[in-house]
Parts: structure tokens; sequence; C-alpha cells
């Protein structure tokens, strides 16, 4: 897998003191060429979403370093994104995903409970037929 990685610029060509906004990808920056290809680059994505997965983080903050190396730029607390063409709903996904396994949690400690009281008011309880 390639990590990549490209700065955020504004549609100016002037060159900024810091770049600290990165786009991200996986196996979408050739390395012949110069080109960031990543989901989302399209004309039609407006907005990003900032990257809270620490999975690969470590290797994605290597990829910011190394194309600012090669590009001669400064970047000192990069924030990594990934281009959006629709974040509500991504963001709405996030939330439905979320309240299930809340829901799933709270019906297992449910259940959970409900057996501790079982077997706690079973072993308590006398026996009343003798």
């Amino acid at each position: 897998e390639v990590y990549c990685a490209a700065p955020v610029e504004t549609r100016d060509e002037e060159r900024l003191a810091s770049y600290d906004f990165w786009v991200i990808g996986k196996d979408c920056c050739p390395p012949a060429a110069d080109s960031f290809t990543c989901a989302g680059t399209s004309t039609s994505a407006h907005a990003a979403t900032r990257v809270l997965d620490e999975t690969d983080l470590s290797k994605y903050r290597s990829a910011v370093q190394a194309a600012a190396s090669k590009y001669g730029l400064s970047t000192v607390t990069p924030l990594l994104l990934t281009w959006q063409e629709d974040p509500i709903s991504l963001v709405n996904e996030q939330k439905d995903i979320a309240i299930h396994n809340f829901t799933f949690g709270a019906l297992l400690y449910f259940i959970f409970q409900l057996f501790g009281v079982a077997v706690t008011s079973s072993g308590i309880m006398p026996c009343t037929g003798r």
C-alpha cells in the first residue's frame, strides 16, 4: 500500500508559510507521476472530514512529511482530511452506527443484570414447600 498526502491549497498560486491541511488516501498517487487521485478529488467534492481513525495515522504523517520535503513545503501541525462529496450522509451513517452500538450495549447490560438478579434471588428466597 502506498500512503498518499497532498496539501489543501487555495485557488491563489501564492505560496503559504505553512501547509497544515492535508488530504490523504491510499494507493492514489503513482510514484512516477505528480498526481493525487484519491476518492473525492473530483470537482463535485466541496467538503472534507477530519480523519480520526488512528490505525494508519503514523503512516499518513510520514506521507505528509515526505510530500512536504519533496516540494519544499513547511508544515507545523498537519490536520489529515479526506474529501467528501456528501459529508452530511457520512456523519449520519456514523451516528446510526453509534446509536446501534449504544442500543446493543444497553440491551446486553439489561440481560446481564436480569440474569444476575434471577440467580441472586433464586438463592436468597426460601423454599416454602417443606
